[in-house]
């Protein structure tokens, strides 16, 4: 452990202590959630003095995680150790790391890290939740709000980065933002995700609770941040984004309570004429489109198939019940044994599947699905559980179509979205005083 990584821990530790001794976060508690999304807002990570002897890559810890685990010890309840069944998801995931410790050979430890730290993320960020879930009541629209300011500031930094060519990120900052792959060189924004394609599944997911946010609200500000989210994704160059936005705005159209709606023939008027604007627009920018999207930007979607080839082919005859080829070992797994080069697995679910075996893919599929229908029993109103389906279809489109497993941004969001949903009473405007 370096120096500054165990100086920065204790900053954190003694922080979060004495704003806590002070009941900073007592009678706010939904400031934790605000201070997770403040992280993700300035991403840096810090570089460890471990490096891995196949990848020859340096372990770097991310702040946020610091900052989650931190929370969580200093905020810790009794509540924690009730029985749920998303423990006992959690329980089994921890205990197939460990278990692979030992009985996998692991290539990249540096990947097997990076991803067990995205899984205790999470089951961190549930235990926080969990913690705080009576303290909590009434503020679950709270949370949801803050991504509004999040989505606002990572529009605004996707169009920095796009007009200065910089990724401007901590560790990174004079990186270009040039993406190489495509006949000519295009420059894609990556916002604080880090990565292009990150930045494209991000935005499609922020879109989702900042659309939901302004038909709630009607805040100015949420506005915005629809329309930064939307700027930033088309910034991103990332297809599938597109795609998922779209599904997106369909399932709260048929969703939307249209019998409520008065509309005057002005209102008509300019809905139709806006229409066929769009209409227009896009017929004659067509080729343009196309010329950006899939010439420039290059057609990489058919190396999808081989690759799904690949794993048909060479991996999946090996998947065993208890065992994959290792987190995060995919790549190494496949060169070193059939001298195949690839790039990381460009779906989350499969890549559960070929790396941690059938039993940890079952679950997982099994426990999105689990959380889903908990979301939707929480939810109180029609626009609520579009909200919910739409998140969850998004998530999933995007995580099947790009490495969503090393998008760590992504995931966090994600799951603080979604335990939200149920975790967190939205109903009652009381605020009970709860003892840790």
């Amino acid at each position: 452990m370096t120096v500054k990584l165990l100086v920065f821990i204790v900053v954190v530790l003694l922080g979060l202590f004495a704003l806590k001794r002070q009941k900073f976060f007592y009678y706010k508690p939904y400031y934790n959630m605000g201070l997770i999304l403040l992280t993700l807002c300035v991403p840096f990570s810090i570089m460890t003095s471990y490096e891995d002897s196949v990848s020859h890559t340096y372990l770097y810890i991310s702040s946020t995680l610091i900052v989650i685990a931190a929370i969580f010890i200093i905020n810790i309840s009794k509540s924690v150790l009730e029985f749920t069944l998303e423990h006992i998801f959690f329980i089994l995931l921890m205990a197939d790391i460990v278990f692979m410790v030992f009985n996998v050979w692991i290539l990249n430890h540096v990947n097997f890290i990076n991803l067990s730290i995205t899984y205790i993320s999470i089951y961190l960020i549930y235990l926080i939740y969990k913690s705080f879930s009576k303290v909590y009541e009434g503020y679950g629209q709270k949370i949801f709000n803050y991504f509004t300011y999040l989505a606002i500031f990572n529009g605004i930094f996707g169009i920095v980065q796009y007009i200065t060519n910089k990724k401007l990120i901590y560790g990174r900052f004079n990186e270009n933002i040039i993406y190489t792959e495509g006949l000519v060189k295009v420059k894609r924004a990556v916002g604080i995700a880090m990565t292009n394609n990150a930045g494209g599944n991000l935005s499609a997911i922020l879109f989702t609770v900042v659309f939901y946010n302004y038909i709630v609200n009607r805040r100015k500000r949420d506005l915005a941040a629809v329309v930064l989210t939307v700027v930033f994704s088309i910034l991103t160059l990332t297809r599938i984004a597109y795609v998922a936005i779209f599904l997106s705005v369909v399932i709260y159209i048929f969703s939307y309570n249209w019998k409520s709606v008065r509309l005057t023939t002005k209102k008509l008027a300019a809905i139709l004429s806006g229409a066929l604007a769009a209409v227009i627009l896009l017929a004659l920018s067509w080729h343009r489109i196309y010329e950006t999207l899939f010439v420039n930007r290059g057609n990489t979607q058919g190396y999808r198939f081989i690759q799904y080839g690949n794993v048909t082919k060479y991996i999946l005859p090996h998947v065993e019940a208890l065992k994959g080829v290792g987190l995060g070992q995919y790549r190494n797994y496949i060169y070193y044994y059939y001298k195949v080069s690839d790039i990381d697995l460009h779906t989350q679910y499969l890549n559960v599947l070929i790396e941690q075996g059938w039993l940890i893919f079952i679950l997982f599929t099994a426990f999105n699905i689990y959380i889903l229908v908990k979301a939707l029993k929480a939810s109180d109103t029609a626009v609520k559980k579009a909200f919910a389906i739409s998140l969850f279809a998004v998530n999933l489109i995007c995580s099947n179509f790009n490495p969503n497993q090393y998008y760590y941004v992504n995931n966090v969001v994600y799951y603080l979205l979604m335990f939200n949903f149920y975790m967190v009473s939205n109903k009652s405007k009381g605020f009970k005083r709860i003892e840790n």
